[in-house]
C-alpha cells in the first residue's frame, strides 16, 4: 500500500463521495492511452473522467484530486480545455525514481488547439506531432499525440516521449497487462511494480523513507490500489511479495501501522483533526504470497486521510538533489 501511495494519493481524495448516489461501472482503459505509455513507466494511475463528470460530487471530487496531486491542476491551464467536460479518461505514468523527469500524463478527450495558440501559446511540430509551449517556462507543455489523445508533460518528458513513440522499446507487457485489469474493476487505481528503493529515494529523508528501504518492503515485487465509489468506499490496496512469509511480514506491518494511528488519535485528542474510527474497519488478509488490505471509508473519513497524507508531506515532496 505504502509503494503506490506517492503516485495514487490524489486518487483517494476522488473517492470522498459527499452522498450515495448510482454511478456507472468502471470502463476500461483505452487501448489509445496504453499504446502511448513511456517504455520506462513502473507506475501507472488512472482516472475515469466521464466517470467523475457525471454527477455534482464528482465534479467536486475531481477539485479535490487536484488540490491533492498538483500536476492535474496544470489541466486548468489550458484555454479551450475544460478536464471535466472535455477528458474522458486520464493515465498518469511514471518512472518510480529520483531524478527521472519521466512523468506524463495521458489523457483522452477533445482539445482545441486553436484556443491554446489564440492566448499566446506558441506551437511547434515536434517529431510529426503539434507540441504547445505556455509562455510561463516552468509551465508544462501540451503535445497532441493522435486524434483525441493528448500528454502534458515538460518539454523534456514531451521530447522524449515523442521520439521513443515509434521505438521497439514497450512498457513492461504485466504493467499494462495489471492496468487494462485494474481500470475494468476499479473507478480509481494505480500499480507499481518499481523497486521500494527506488521509491524512497523519491520522498524526503524521514520516517516514510526509512520505511519504504526496510527489509520487509524490499520484497514487494507489485504493488496495487483500487478504489470502489459507491454508498461507501472500499479501498483495496494489494502487494505481491516473493514468499508467503513476507506476505505475512507486511501485513503485520500494517497491522502495526495502523494501531499506532489509532493510539495516536487517542492521545492527541482534541488537539488532532476528527478522525475517529477511521482505521477500525481495516482488514489485512495474506493469500499465499499475496497481501491485501481493504477498507470501507465514508466520505468525511477519506477527505481525513487525505488530509493526513498532506501532514506527511506525501503528496507534494519533491525529489531529494542528485548526489555531487
Amino acid at each position: 500500500m505504502m509503494l503506490v501511495f506517492r503516485a495514487a494519493v490524489g486518487l483517494l481524495a476522488a473517492g470522498a463521495l459527499f452522498g450515495a448516489q448510482p454511478a456507472p461501472a468502471p470502463g476500461n482503459l483505452d487501448p489509445a492511452l496504453l499504446r502511448h505509455v513511456p517504455a520506462e513507466s513502473r507506475v501507472l494511475a488512472g482516472i475515469d473522467m466521464a466517470r467523475l463528470a457525471g454527477s455534482p460530487s464528482g465534479r467536486a471530487l475531481f477539485s479535490l484530486l487536484q488540490a491533492s496531486y498538483p500536476r492535474l491542476s496544470a489541466l486548468n491551464e489550458w484555454p479551450g480545455f475544460d478536464p471535466l467536460r472535455d477528458a474522458r479518461q486520464i493515465l498518469l505514468a511514471a518512472a518510480g525514481q529520483a531524478n527521472a523527469n519521466h512523468t506524463v500524463i495521458l489523457m483522452r478527450g477533445e482539445f482545441d488547439r486553436a484556443a491554446m495558440e489564440a492566448r499566446g501559446f506558441r506551437m511547434e511540430v515536434f517529431e510529426n506531432a503539434p507540441l504547445l509551449r505556455p509562455q510561463r517556462k516552468d509551465a508544462p507543455c501540451f503535445a497532441i499525440l493522435e486524434a483525441g489523445v493528448a500528454a502534458l508533460g515538460s518539454q523534456e518528458s514531451l521530447h522524449r516521449l515523442l521520439v521513443r513513440r515509434n521505438s521497439a522499446d514497450q512498457p513492461d507487457a504485466g504493467l499494462l497487462a495489471r492496468a487494462q485489469e485494474l481500470s475494468g474493476r476499479y473507478d480509481f487505481w494505480a500499480v507499481s511494480i518499481a523497486p521500494s528503493a527506488d521509491l524512497a529515494a523519491t520522498v524526503p529523508e524521514g520516517q516514510w523513507r526509512g520505511i519504504l528501504r526496510g527489509d520487509v518492503l524490499a520484497a514487494v515485487q507489485e504493488s496495487r490500489l483500487g478504489i470502489e465509489a459507491g454508498d461507501s468506499n472500499r479501498l483495496i490496496a494489494e502487494a505481491v511479495l516473493r514468499t508467503a512469509k513476507d506476505a505475512a511480514a507486511l501485513a503485520e506491518v500494517v497491522r502495526f501501522f495502523a494501531g499506532v494511528l489509532q493510539l495516536t488519535e487517542k492521545i492527541r485528542g482534541s488537539k488532532a483533526p476528527p478522525a475517529a474510527g477511521l482505521l477500525e474497519n481495516l482488514q489485512v488478509q495474506t493469500e499465499g504470497n499475496l497481501m491485501r488490505a481493504t477498507l470501507v471509508l465514508s466520505g468525511a473519513q477519506l477527505q481525513t486521510l487525505v488530509r493526513r497524507a498532506r501532514d506527511l508531506d506525501l503528496l507534494n515532496a519533491t525529489p531529494p538533489p542528485p548526489a555531487p
